[in-house]
């Protein structure tokens, strides 16, 4: 019998998955161990490899999601052809509904019959995946032995006719001559439509407030500069700000861990690891990847660590390890020179910390006029979990280790 070839479950988390691309061709033979698709989770894309050698089919085409364990693809052994998918048909008895006229009338009397069919296993398993009923197969005219192929092309039909049903008026004139007509469309699915799920789902069930402080960052721009003009001597890497952010973060956590904890049931859990998730904007899409046990490491192992999850989320080869476990966050706009904004906290956290742009003023100091930068920071956090002054007073100690940039070195 021709080998499955499933949607692997990639973390404990995940629930399903979308296959992005085929790297394998429809036909082509494959060896075990070999590379032959792409799937993406909600956070990164992985390959899926044959477990046997033989030649590849493929059931599903690529660009849908489907659950986890979903057959995606068969590999035929040696001696085995595409009949020997199609070779064992399951037979279902339907009653299918008919309209007879009347000879003596218009009218239009209903009658039922059983009407058998037969459905290969992978049909059946391809109906299945798309959401294609045997109503659905019967509608269409199809009957005797159903494969695959009859499936996919009454599911596109009913995706179609679907659609027009979901968006009448979108499809009740041309759009070619007018000043709306639509660019492009991006499927909220993949990762896009994953974000969104959850992103949605934080946002109505935590009761998110945000507090916004400024603090003085001269110390903190001085340190990095001078770290980052004697990388050979200290033996690290160019520091960037995000890591220094990490540091300051995490070190204050240590003393506030309500503020590392999550909502699980109807019970707060203060959790004992502080696991840093930074957000990366990648070519795919936002991506946080995180800096475990980052209390522990000093701001050098925590440059290094933090650079090379960076260059591997960028050219999309994260590791599912790099993505998950994370019990707070760090989002940094100030590249794009954004001052205050209200991030959204991350699923099973309590907070996330927003970073702007640094912004300079002018302060008088010991009756001298100084220059300062200045550094705005934003705190979201559940209101369920934490009260408005706790929060106020961690936020408040990270203020202060940024100022005080020179102790994050110890």
């Amino acid at each position: 019998m021709p080998k499955d070839v499933v949607m692997p479950k990639a973390s404990l988390t995940m629930t399903e998955g979308t296959l992005t691309e085929w790297i394998k061709k429809d036909g082509e033979e494959v060896k075990a161990g070999e590379e032959i698709a792409l799937i993406e989770t909600d956070k990164v894309v992985l390959p899926v490899e044959a477990e046997t050698a033989g030649t590849l089919v493929h059931a599903l085409e690529k660009g849908q999601m489907v659950p986890v364990a979903t057959i995606i693809g068969y590999i035929l052994f040696p001696g085995e052809d595409r009949n020997s998918i199609e070779q064992i048909f399951e037979s279902d008895s339907v009653e299918k509904e008919e309209h007879i006229s009347s000879p003596l009338s218009q009218k239009q009397n209903k009658t039922s019959q059983k009407v058998e069919v037969k459905v290969s296993p992978l049909a059946r398993k391809v109906a299945k995946d798309l959401g294609v009923e045997m109503e659905d197969l019967l509608a269409a005219g199809l009957q005797g032995k159903i494969s695959a192929e009859d499936v996919k092309r009454v599911a596109k039909a009913k995706e179609k006719l679907d659609e027009i049903y979901k968006h009448p008026a979108e499809t009740s004139f041309d759009l070619s001559n007018s000043s709306g007509t639509i660019l492009n469309v991006v499927p909220l699915s993949g990762v896009r439509g994953l974000i969104a799920n959850r992103m949605s789902a934080s946002a109505q069930t935590s009761a998110a407030v945000t507090l916004h402080t400024v603090t003085d960052a001269s110390s903190l721009i001085r340190i990095r500069a001078l770290l980052n003009d004697h990388i050979d001597e200290i033996n690290s890497q160019k520091t960037s700000y995000d890591a220094i952010f990490v540091r300051a973060v995490a070190l204050s956590l240590r003393n506030h861990r309500r503020l590392n904890s999550r909502m699980f049931e109807n019970r707060i859990e203060e959790l004992s690891p502080i696991h840093i998730a930074v957000a990366v904007d990648t070519p795919r899409e936002l991506c946080t990847v995180v800096i475990k046990d980052a209390d522990k490491k000093p701001l050098n192992e925590i440059t290094k660590e933090l650079n090379a999850l960076v260059v591997r989320a960028l050219e999309g080869k994260s590791q599912i390890e790099d993505l998950e476990g994370s019990t707070f966050s760090i989002t940094n706009l100030g590249m794009y020179n954004i001052t205050d904004f209200t991030p959204i906290i991350l699923p099973n956290q309590c907070a996330i910390l927003g970073i702007g742009a640094f912004t300079q003023i002018l302060d008088l100091h010991n009756e001298h006029i100084v220059q300062k930068q200045m550094l705005p920071l934003s705190l979201t956090f559940d209101h369920r979990i934490v009260d408005g002054a706790p929060a106020a007073r961690f936020l408040k100690e990270v203020s202060d280790r940024i100022r005080d940039a020179e102790l994050l070195l110890l």
